[in-house]
């Protein structure tokens, strides 16, 4: 982990840090929630305000209990969810997730972060340039490496830079939880990282195949492929059975995916 003031320098020129508009005098609850996917319940349509910074739009809900700041969209399956599970399962930050019901409609809300009652806007991490220190960091590199290694045994739509956002902390979390390409079985074998993405990310020095088989390991604990493999998609499974069996088709595909980044990585095709 990078010390404060370092971070600080890192990213002060990508990170506006300003104050929310808050027009209540009730607390913020973004830090005391858990944001781990569960609901929040059902409430009355809410006071609500929103505002962009750039090309996102931030929204403020003022419940009985006080003032959520979040990201905030319309419900419409459990993949969002599952994706948070297994970002989870695998040990990386997520980006944090609960769903509410607001009258009869239910949203998804995400997770930004708020310190000391001022809201800290994330950083796209294509928005760094090229020769930004940051992209150098050991601890970035690995945390960046296994985020794209599970974008692509996900099949995550929109597997690229400007999906990852980069937190105050200089934590790396992914905002591709739309869906999956695997839907369409004619894209089983189909990679989603585009070979810039993949060139400047992996290489000699840094094998895919070694990012894919240490994030197994953080995973499941196992370091032997097979056991591990098994480990994996039992543990998938159960949070598919949580969020959606709908969805139990998945399991196996994420595994042989994540089998074959591994056993064939010489055959990487890059995604068009």
């Amino acid at each position: 982990m990078l010390g404060n003031t370092t971070q600080a320098q890192m990213l002060s020129s990508n990170m506006n840090a300003l104050v929310a508009d808050n027009p209540y005098t009730c607390p913020c609850l973004n830090e005391s929630l858990p944001w781990d996917g569960s609901s929040l319940g059902t409430y009355p349509l809410l006071n609500h305000w929103s505002w962009r910074v750039g090309d996102r739009t931030y929204h403020g809900l003022h419940l009985p209990q006080g003032v959520i700041f979040c990201f905030m969209k319309q419900y419409e399956d459990a993949f969002p969810l599952l994706v948070h599970q297994l970002v989870c399962m695998c040990r990386l930050t997520p980006r944090g997730i609960h769903t509410i019901y607001l009258a009869k409609s239910k949203y998804l809300l995400y997770y930004v972060p708020v310190r000391h009652g001022r809201l800290i806007y994330e950083t796209s991490l294509h928005t760094l340039a090229v020769s930004h220190p940051l992209r150098q960091h050991p601890a970035m590199i690995e945390a960046t490496q296994h985020l794209l290694v599970l974008c692509d045994v996900l099949g995550l739509y929109n597997s690229n830079e400007g999906h990852i956002l980069i937190r105050d902390d200089v934590v790396p979390v992914l905002s591709n939880d739309r869906c999956t390409y695997l839907l369409d079985p004619l894209s089983a074998d189909k990679h989603v990282l585009g070979k810039t993405v993949f060139e400047r990310w992996f290489g000699e020095k840094y094998p895919i195949e070694h990012a894919a088989r240490t994030l197994l390991i953080q995973a499941t604990g196992e370091h032997h492929l097979p056991r591990a493999l098994h480990l994996l998609r039992d543990g998938i499974e159960q949070l598919i059975r949580r969020c959606d069996t709908a969805y139990i088709w998945y399991a196996q595909c994420i595994v042989d995916r994540w089998a074959g980044y591994i056993l064939k990585h010489d055959d990487f095709s890059f995604a068009q």
